[in-house]
């Protein structure tokens, strides 16, 4: 995979500035999912486009156990309920996602390269570098930064949020591994210059 400019967390650091703060409000519990709402000084010029409901499957291989090791993920999804304020024909987009990094039942770290065709037929490649990972009440939210490297809405700042339920336990953990997991995801894509 090759950058034209430079990689995606290079990208991010030059483009965010001040928002930085900002940012660390877009992770919500898993009951606001589908509510949350990007904050004010980010809306305002900035948001090309919302998708606050949808859905996401990934599958580990080797599955992930308590020890951290290399682990190739895969995946589908549908990011629904989009709103597009520039192009209103756009409502939603299929996805599917890729990546290879250091994972454990603790601690994860994979980049991914998601390919989002939207309902009009056009593409998004957007690369997903680390993410902010909470655990409230057996959930894990997760969400993940990155930049939209081709197609439609080219060089905007991404941020997606996966809230994955029924967290396995230790006893998975220790035994067969996490090979599955699931659960609500969101988009927002920002123009920041």
């Amino acid at each position: 995979m090759s950058h034209r400019n430079s990689s995606p967390a290079a990208f991010i650091r030059k483009s965010m500035g001040g928002f930085v703060a900002a940012l660390a409000c877009v992770t919500a519990p898993a009951t606001a999912l589908a509510e949350s709402q990007v904050p004010q000084e980010l809306q305002a010029g900035f948001s090309l486009v919302e998708c606050v409901m949808g859905s996401q499957n990934q599958r580990y291989t080797p599955p992930i156990n308590l020890a951290s090791q290399e682990v190739y993920v895969s995946g589908t999804g549908q990011y629904s309920s989009c709103i597009d304020l520039m192009n209103q024909n756009i409502n939603y987009g299929n996805f599917t996602l890729e990546g290879l990094g250091s994972a454990s039942c603790v601690l994860a770290s994979i980049p991914t390269r998601n390919v989002v065709t939207w309902n009009d037929g056009s593409q998004s490649i957007i690369e997903f570098v680390g993410g902010l990972d909470v655990k409230p009440l057996g959930q894990s939210v997760v969400t993940t930064l990155g930049r939209v490297a081709s197609g439609r809405y080219e060089n905007a700042l991404a941020i997606k949020t996966i809230v994955l339920t029924n967290i396995p336990g230790i006893p998975q953990c220790l035994s067969s591994g996490v090979e599955f997991s699931s659960g609500p995801v969101s988009l927002t894509l920002l123009r920041l210059f």
